[in-house]
């Protein structure tokens, strides 16, 4: 069963997506979305500045600076609150489901704290559909949750990393590296529990 986008609404929003100190939360744009766009567009800059496409980009904060920074960039979103209040005129998506996105339309792909909503039956099909969206030699970024705790109870997948490479394998998608730097850039935990990769899409 799949979640309904209602799930994600202004008390999820409000009550779980903060920061670890569970002072600033992720709903404003705090100075770290900048950071993260910066390093999204040295990464970017190396392949050649592709459009740019963020799934799952909340309010969408990174693409706004993105696009301020001189990039084609698009985001998608699939909780409610998120698009209601997008800065970045964000369109629905569901990884659970066909994406409204064209065969091979963006060169770099980001989809972090994603996937691990996405219940494990659909993982498949979310990983294909992210693979149709990027050109070939394209590049994806992601970070996953690979262990359950109290916090994360709105999660419904945790796998550890070999189940997720493989799972990425079998949908045309070529490991590459670790990826920390991009991981950070967002905030995020990089803890044993919080996996961030770069993939390319062969």
């Amino acid at each position: 069963m799949k979640n309904p986008s209602s799930f994600y609404d202004e008390k999820y929003i409000h009550g779980r997506m903060r920061w670890e100190d569970t002072t600033s939360r992720r709903w404003e744009d705090n100075g770290l979305f900048f950071e993260a766009a910066v390093t999204t567009s040295k990464l970017a800059d190396k392949i050649g500045r592709p459009a740019i496409v963020d799934i799952g980009c909340g309010r969408g904060f990174i693409i706004r600076h993105l696009r301020n920074l001189g990039h084609i960039a698009d985001g998608y979103e699939y909780g409610d609150a998120a698009l209601k209040d997008s800065v970045c005129g964000a369109k629905f998506c569901d990884l659970t489901a066909k994406l409204p996105i064209p065969d091979g339309a963006y060169g770099l792909g980001v989809c972090t704290g994603v996937l691990s909503h996405v219940p494990e039956e659909s993982v498949p099909n979310a990983l294909s559909e992210l693979r149709r969206i990027v050109y070939s030699k394209g590049l994806l970024f992601i970070n996953v949750l690979n262990h359950y705790t109290p916090m994360q109870s709105h999660h419904r997948t945790f796998k550890p990393n070999e189940w997720w490479k493989d799972r990425f394998a079998k949908a045309r998608w070529l490991y590459a590296s670790e990826h920390d730097e991009f991981l950070k850039s967002r905030g995020c935990n990089t803890s044993p529990g919080i996996w961030a990769a770069v993939f390319e899409a062969v």
